[in-house]
């Protein structure tokens, strides 16, 4: 029998693994569509109630900062859509 130490031997082995986990991978993703329907239109923004901290008032505004001012503890949260929600739940489940 021959020895499996030979380099030509461990690149197929490692070439055939990492192409059977990509294709593996690739096949448990769902694909992903954008939801941006079109360009940001800087004139019609849209104020959202109960977003802000209670803290952050005009009294203490001082205006606009650089734009290399750090957003500490800032936090941005998304809401799936119906269809990401439902294969997220799907994907928890068989985590189980």
């Amino acid at each position: 029998m021959k020895s499996l130490r030979h380099p030509c031997w461990s690149v197929s082995i490692c070439l055939a693994l990492s192409l059977g986990s990509t294709a593996f991978a690739q096949s448990n993703v769902a694909t992903a569509h954008s939801l941006i329907s079109g360009p940001v239109d800087e004139a019609s923004l849209v104020k959202l109630n109960g977003n802000v901290h209670p803290a952050v008032h005009r009294a203490v505004d001082l205006g606009i900062v650089e734009s290399s001012y750090p957003m500490e503890r800032m936090t941005l949260v998304l809401k799936h859509s119906p269809q990401q929600q439902q294969a997220l739940d799907v994907f928890m489940a068989q985590q189980l």
